[in-house]
């Protein structure tokens, strides 16, 4: 069969080829398959409608921004298996959990915990457990507190039925709310395999997000197709428990959120200095942190964190900084602080955990304008796919 040129995903990936005389049934469908399997992921995986503002090229299958659909995505599970995710995705799942708990438990949880749960009672679909309509934030963490240390033993020892149960034990509602934490998170993170490390960073804990929600992600890539495709590189520092939100929504320049003022005018902070976005991150530490390294040095960090054979370090005493992307239309440089004007120019690409005790300075410097630091970015995002 001849490929057709498809123009407008939207309109086109979906329309079902004429029988041909010559050819018959079994062509046809294998012509309709051909155009959508590789484009699959430009359609909400519960109503098949393409996605409400366009997606582009997504990798990973998602649910549309309709209430409805969002809430029938969680209720259903669609592509979700919460144990082998844990040891599959070698620690995204448990990052998921990390950053929403600091979220519930931060001391600015009435703003920055959102979304909140949506959590139907399994046992009477007329009744939700958790609702954004009547938020109870002392019941959503007592149910955080009933969580474990994720290490990768404690999920090899056990089947799924086995922590189910051991998590039910704990608290009824923890299942639910893992899953919940799961399929809320429509953007596409993984963990960078130890070939594709930025060397640089001295960390072990390094993410990639290879797609961000839907939406972000579509504006995003239509105006990096605008500009020739030529975008930058900027750190952006936030305390932990603000990347619950920020990994669904995306940094924004509303100054509700903002913590450290805005003197150089509205839009999104960054820096070519990952010195001074280390800085922001550990300003407001969640509530409850632990002590943090053993000797004080990032060295001490990695071997710490590998002979735990942990997948992060506890809540509470690590700190998060974010690579980011932008596209530097209408960028204000203002020596090392930099002011995105617009949120659809800036996008998460990499995010790092460093453990909490002596900020990650050693060896640790690295500006975004460097040639050899850009070769690392490139290099990661080139095996993915996104150069």
């Amino acid at each position: 069969a001849e490929r057709s040129s498809i123009q407008n995903p939207t309109l086109l990936l979906k329309r079902i080829p004429p029988i041909r005389p010559e050819h018959g049934f079994l062509v046809q469908l294998v012509e309709y398959l051909w155009q959508r399997i590789p484009t699959c992921a430009s359609f909400c995986v519960i109503c098949d409608q393409p996605h409400v503002v366009g997606t582009g090229a997504l990798i990973k299958p998602t649910v549309c921004n309709r209430a409805l659909c969002v809430f029938q995505f969680q209720d259903k599970k669609f592509g979700f298996d919460s144990v082998s995710g844990i040891l599959e995705d070698n620690s995204v799942v448990p990052f998921l959990v990390t950053v929403a708990k600091a979220a519930a438990e931060s001391s600015r949880a009435q703003l920055i915990f959102e979304p909140y749960p949506s959590i139907m009672d399994p046992q009477n679909n007329q009744r939700f457990l958790y609702s954004p309509d009547a938020r109870n934030l002392n019941e959503v963490r007592k149910v955080f507190s009933a969580f474990p240390s994720f290490t990768k033993q404690e999920y090899m020892d056990h089947g799924e039925q086995q922590s189910i149960e051991s998590l039910q034990g704990k608290h009824p509602h923890a299942w639910l709310m893992l899953q919940w934490v799961i399929s809320s998170n429509r953007s596409h993170i993984v963990r960078l395999s130890e070939e594709y490390h930025l060397p640089s960073m001295h960390t072990p804990h390094q993410f990639l997000l290879v797609t961000a929600a839907p939406e972000k992600q579509h504006e995003f890539s239509d105006l990096k197709a605008q500009c020739g495709g030529r975008t930058m590189f900027a750190w952006h520092g936030s305390p932990v428990d603000n990347w619950h939100s920020i990994l669904r929504r995306g940094l924004t320049k509303d100054t509700k959120y903002l913590l450290n003022g805005n003197a150089y005018g509205a839009g999104v902070y960054v820096s070519p200095n990952l010195q001074m976005s280390l800085g922001y991150s550990q300003r407001c530490p969640v509530a409850g942190a632990l002590k943090g390294l053993r000797d004080g040095t990032v060295a001490g960090a990695i071997a710490g964190a590998r002979e735990r054979d942990t997948y992060l370090p506890p809540i509470g005493s690590f700190t998060c900084v974010a690579l980011c992307e932008i596209i530097p239309e209408g960028l204000k440089q203002h020596g090392d602080i930099w002011v995105v004007p617009q949120d659809s120019h800036v996008l998460t690409r990499f995010l790092f955990a460093y453990e909490r005790g002596k900020s990650p300075s050693e060896g640790v410097d690295q500006r975004t304008t460097d040639p050899a630091f850009l070769e690392e970015i490139h290099r990661a995002m080139g095996a993915y796919g996104l150069l």
